[in-house]
């Protein structure tokens, strides 16, 4: 996986830092006050109120989970310089100590322009050109590169629409569409990373605007949102655009705002990925050689805390795909995973989910809490398989969905889920 640029998260967290400044005057703006602690009255299961939480206006959606207790997402609306994702999640723990109960909170941090969660973001494919027109100088980069754009937007500052599409006693339902860009060409180009190359002239590309639906859906007795996308390719002709899916995309601190490093990374592709030991970095030790029994995911444990993303079905029914990897299937006993830069750990464009590998990401403990998705690097193309020959559908429309985990079981909680789901 091709990295985010740490650059456009600057940039973007100078409009986030102004939208934080902005807040104090939304409230008499909207005429809303600051929404209190997430509750339910005896006889509740689901709650809708719209109100403000961290300073921005939000649809906030609360339910009883598996245990009984409130749960709550709050939703950004669009028309405040962001919009589209949530800006917070809670849930409630039992104190062990008292036996009573507090909620958890899982907010943003200031200043990053990709604080919050479950909006989308998907990279166009590094392709070879026929000449070296890139602006490193190759002829291998993004066509959105060449006329200076950026491949991967953060969807938050797209424009879009969001609303409740229903609310019953027991489910509710918000969704979000928005059209997501990306450059591709003219004329198809089957296989643009490898014996074909891309015209460079510009009468050869073009910009296409391909829509995007999001749905959240919030289910009494279940502790998890669910998250469900559909990208649209039918505006691009099939093999005119080659590009990954990473939503649900974001970061939020899910430590109980400690902030502490993260002690735990673990993924689920065709093999399970876990880091050893109680800290992570490019030095961890690392095992990738456990078959996948179950579904997709991405986790990372901070302490006894932590947040994940689950696809609703089994691996082996995906058709999502992933990237190359020569580390998959093998342990750190291996050898270096990415020699190059001297890393213990997979190169970081081999990890098949985005996470904390573009995160200032080096020798130290990491603390960085950015989570994400991944696919293979193919959609828009008629590719049935990606570069492991798994199979994967990425025309005319891709759709899939996960849940959003967050706990305190370090780990426990989102591995079971993942584990839970298996082939018939």
């Amino acid at each position: 996986m091709k990295s985010t640029k740490l650059n456009k998260h600057l940039l973007v967290g100078v409009l986030l830092c102004h939208v934080f400044l902005q807040s104090a005057f939304r409230e008499s703006a909207y005429g809303v006050a600051e929404l209190g602690e997430p509750r339910l009255n005896p006889n509740e299961r689901i709650r809708l109120e719209t109100g403000m939480v961290n300073g921005l206006l939000v649809d906030r959606y609360t339910w009883r989970d598996s245990a009984g207790r409130p749960r709550s997402a709050s939703l950004v609306r669009y028309g405040q310089g962001a919009g589209g994702y949530a800006v917070q999640f809670t849930y409630q723990v039992q104190d062990s100590l008292f036996a009573s109960w507090r909620t958890v909170y899982l907010n943003p941090p200031q200043f990053r322009g990709d604080a919050g969660f479950g909006y989308f973001v998907s990279h166009e494919l590094y392709r070879y050109f026929d000449a070296t027109v890139c602006p490193d100088g190759s002829n291998n980069c993004t066509i959105a590169a060449l006329h200076g754009e950026d491949d991967s937007p953060l969807s938050v500052y797209l424009p879009g629409s969001g609303r409740t599409v229903s609310v019953t006693t027991d489910e509710a339902i918000h969704e979000f569409t928005l059209n997501y860009p990306h450059w591709g060409t003219t004329i198809p180009i089957a296989n643009p990373n490898g014996g074909d190359v891309t015209p460079s002239h510009p009468a050869f590309h073009k910009k296409y605007d391909l829509p995007v639906t999001i749905r959240w859906t919030f289910t009494a007795g279940r502790d998890y949102p669910l998250w469900s996308v559909t990208y649209d390719f039918r505006a691009a002709p099939v093999n005119t655009v080659s590009a990954d899916m990473r939503g649900p995309y974001g970061y939020l601190i899910f430590d109980g705002g400690i902030n502490g490093p993260i002690t735990a990374l673990e993924w689920g592709d065709r093999y399970v990925f876990k880091t050893q030991g109680n800290t992570v970095s490019t030095q961890s030790q690392w095992t990738w050689n456990t078959l996948n029994q179950g579904a997709r995911y991405n986790l990372l444990v901070a302490g006894q805390y932590e947040m994940g993303v689950v696809e609703t079905v089994p691996y082996r029914m995906s058709k999502l795909g992933s990237g190359y990897s020569d580390d998959r299937g093998h342990t750190s006993a291996h050898g270096l995973g990415c020699a190059d830069a001297g890393w213990r750990m997979p190169c970081n464009w081999e990890w098949p989910y985005q996470s904390v590998q573009y995160e200032e990401f080096d020798t130290r403990p990491t603390r960085a809490k950015k989570l994400a998705w991944g696919t293979a690097p193919y959609m828009g193309t008629d590719r049935t398989s990606d570069d492991m020959g798994e199979p994967m559908a990425g025309y005319p429309v891709v759709s899939y969905s996960v849940w959003i985990t967050f706990n305190k079981s370090a780990g426990t909680k989102t591995r079971n889920l993942a584990t839970s789901i298996r082939s018939e």
